[in-house]
């Protein structure tokens, strides 16, 4: 009877604890003013450990972004920098060939040379310039146009029409189409007689 007796005691204190333990496990874990349950508790930790995954993702994309912002100034930097390199190697061999015309204007007697060499150095100004997309505004008898000619004076030629071009001042250029500077031009304005 006593091992019947000690058998109903161990089971009923293995429940008590048994029962104690699920009691421990839904017991509610105290954060300040805020109680929740183990289990709710276990999520939140795991939704920080995500949260701070997130944010370490975050800080390292701005930094990233940061450098590839700086990396793009200093190639946008370098690039101006050297833009004009080409041009400026076109232009080197204009410039061998004024101080050529420089030496033969050294000599009085070589005038010849002295033309040859300026009118080589227009040809190849013109022809860097057209290479480059620049073109000259046309002036000869053509109508005054105020989008690529600026008049500075008029003349009055009743054999030419109104608003004709009939001097070229200074010659105006187009690069691709956009004026970068116009021509300087004088306008024949013909005067009527007053009835």
């Amino acid at each position: 009877m006593d091992n019947e007796k000690n058998a109903k005691e161990n089971k009923r204190r293995a429940e008590i604890k048994e029962s104690k333990k699920r009691e421990d496990s839904e017991k509610p874990v105290g954060a300040g003013d805020v109680t929740v349950s183990q289990s709710e508790y276990v999520e939140l930790l795991g939704k920080a450990k995500e949260r701070d995954l997130y944010y370490d993702k975050y800080v390292r994309s701005h930094a990233d972004f940061d450098n590839a912002r700086k990396r793009l100034d200093k190639e946008r930097q370098e690039y101006f920098k050297y833009a004009n390199q080409e041009i400026v190697f076109e232009l080197l061999s204009v410039l061998d060939n004024f101080q050529k015309a420089q030496e033969a204007a050294k000599t009085p007697s070589d005038f010849d040379t002295l033309k040859n060499g300026v009118d080589l150095i227009v040809a190849e100004i013109i022809k860097f310039l057209k290479k480059n997309g620049v073109q000259k505004i046309e002036t000869s008898s053509v109508i005054f146009d105020p989008a690529q000619h600026e008049a500075i004076n008029f003349s009055s030629d009743a054999a030419k029409p109104d608003g004709v071009i009939t001097q070229e001042i200074k010659t105006g250029y187009t690069m691709f189409g956009k004026v970068i500077r116009p021509a300087v031009v004088i306008v024949n304005k013909v005067q009527r007689a007053e009835p």
